[in-house]
Parts: C-alpha cells; structure tokens; sequence
C-alpha cells in the first residue's frame, strides 16, 4: 500500500457513523483527494467529515483493494460482496 494511513480523506457522516456500505471511492485529480461516499450524489457540505485514510480502512477493510487507483477515477459496487468496478471520472 503506497498510501499513508494518517492521510486525510473525506467520506460522509453516515459512512461513519451509521456504517453505511461505502459504494464509492473517488481519487480527485485537482487535488487527489480520496473521497468515500455512500452513493453517486454529492453529499451536503454538512454531511462532509475528515478522517484519516486508516479510520476508513478500519470501517471497511475491503478498500484496501482499490487504493492503487489513478488520481481522476472512482472505483464503485453494488454490495460488499462484489468486487470494485473503475472508471475514469466524467
């Protein structure tokens, strides 16, 4: 894993604090940011927390299979049990 665990990452107040399936992953190139998100909608502001990439991977392990992806694309599922699909970001 070339990421750092104390990276900071954003992901959604019901990702962590309700543990809900994160289905999106999103590595941002203007800023390659990591983003972890529940669905496809962008999230209010409000809804928005900073965590460290190892808090994430503490909630879902799995995430840890993606985090080779290229600065400009998501990696998306249906479910925990499917495997992560990658795109280019549009």
């Amino acid at each position: 894993m070339d990421e750092n665990l104390n990276t900071a990452v954003l992901t959604t107040k019901n990702i962590f604090f309700k543990n809900v399936l994160i289905s999106y992953v999103f590595h941002h190139m203007e800023d390659c940011m990591w983003e972890f998100r529940e669905d496809r909608k962008v999230p209010e502001d409000s809804d928005f927390l900073v965590v460290s990439l190892e808090e994430i991977i503490d909630k879902d392990p799995s995430v840890k299979d993606i985090l080779s992806l290229p600065l400009g694309f998501v990696a998306y599922r249906i479910n925990i049990s499917k495997e992560w699909s990658i795109s280019k970001i549009v």
